[in-house]
């Protein structure tokens, strides 16, 4: 089989590793594998393309921001796209985010519909049943039979960013959506159950869709040995981007409220944000290193992830397979990858009971460890892999 993968970036934060690691084990299970990406550093890898430009992606933003049209613009970079799908001539074409500033996902599924070329989905986010969002104003819509102006209350703005006055285009955004993908043949993967279950209630309710875990490679993110414990009490958080829905906010608090026997560090924060953090902690601007990140998820006793709204959060896996426990909001399907003897669930936005969960874990010990290391190995590279080549066989069957 030949398998084209495409996505907003490659190689870095969870969907850009994912990609990353599918990519090779495609390859390393026989078959061909190749992959067009729209931001970040160009790679080296030969079946590896980035398409699209600065200027392009700047004029998408313009005008996400100001109209609403996010991926409605990327004319010359689409075209380009899909003159490489034609060139590579793929089995199947592997979607993962088409939002994200870098192609017109409106000419790109018109043209794979026409072309007939089998497609797999997989939804980091509720963006496609959504006028707007990726994030979980995506979930606000309840647009059947629903006035157009209840159908505005409460409406995301936040990612992909636009200006209020715009939010009306929405009800357009969402229109052409269903017109695109309310009558289709794709096959749509989901990587938690939260998300399949939403997806069966929106309009694709009718269609094909599995969930299939996220898998990390526990090759790169495993244990590393006791020489990384400190006398402190050591929390983490990661993301590639603090984001309002990350929960950064409640890392502040955890500061204020625990006592010197705890260190927190933030992974992934800017210089802008760092003048709002809190003094005492440890701020890290984003690392490409995996090696930086696995010793960092050994280092934490703890990993704290106070997100407002998650599908299946590659990070807690990382985390798990380097031994260390998770505390988490339960929100959407950060929970799902979390055991009773990998963690705990606090109830969305209860920063009291987050801090209870936070200070009921002490410095991690061997029983913690081993809990976490044999959790994550049911979140494997190798099984999502499986899982995904039994999909490409079914649907090219």
């Amino acid at each position: 089989m030949r398998i084209l993968q495409i996505n907003s970036v490659y190689g870095y934060g969870s969907t850009g590793r994912i990609v990353e690691n599918l990519h090779h084990a495609i390859i390393q299970s026989g078959h061909e594998s190749y992959v067009i990406y729209g931001r970040g550093k160009t790679n080296d890898d030969p079946n590896v393309y980035k398409i699209g430009n600065a200027i392009e992606q700047g004029i998408d933003l313009l005008a996400t921001r100001l109209f609403n049209r996010h991926g409605q613009t990327n004319f010359f970079a689409t075209q380009k796209m899909i003159k490489k799908i034609e060139e590579i001539k793929p089995d199947i074409v592997h979607l993962h985010n088409l939002h994200g500033y870098y192609v017109n996902y409106i000419k790109l599924l018109e043209y794979l519909k026409k072309s007939k070329i089998k497609v797999v989905w997989l939804l980091h986010d509720p963006w496609i049943i959504s006028g707007s969002s990726a994030d979980e104003g995506g979930l606000n819509y309840d647009w059947e039979g629903v006035p157009s102006l209840i159908k505005l209350v409460n409406i995301s703005r936040e990612y992909p960013k636009h200006s209020k006055w715009s939010s009306k285009q929405s009800l357009k955004n969402y229109a052409l959506k269903k017109r695109l993908l309310g009558d289709t043949d794709i096959q749509f993967i989901t990587p938690s159950k939260w998300l399949a279950d939403i997806m069966g209630k929106s309009y694709l309710k009718g269609s094909k869709i599995d969930v299939i875990h996220n898998g990390i490679d526990l090759k790169q993110f495993r244990y590393l040995g006791k020489e990384y414990r400190t006398k402190t009490i050591q929390i983490l958080g990661v993301a590639s981007v603090w984001e309002r829905r990350k929960g950064l906010k409640y890392f502040n608090q955890l500061a204020e409220d625990l006592g010197d026997k705890y260190s927190i560090t933030l992974l992934g924060i800017t210089p802008a944000q760092k003048k709002d953090i809190h003094p005492s902690i440890i701020c890290i601007e984003r690392t490409e290193s995996i090696e930086e990140l696995v010793q960092l998820y050994n280092k934490a006793d703890i990993f704290v992830n106070p997100t407002l709204f998650d599908n299946f959060p590659t990070v807690n896996l990382e985390a798990q397979a380097c031994g260390t426990p998770v505390v988490t909001f339960d929100t959407g399907g950060s929970g799902e990858s979390v055991t009773s003897k990998t963690g705990k669930l606090a109830k969305r936005e209860n920063y009291t009971q987050l801090l209870n969960y936070v200070m009921s874990f002490s410095k991690k010990n061997d029983e913690t460890i081993l809990n976490c290391i044999e959790n994550a190995k049911e979140y494997s590279k190798e099984l999502m892999m499986s899982n995904y080549l039994s999909e490409y066989i079914k649907i090219t069957n």
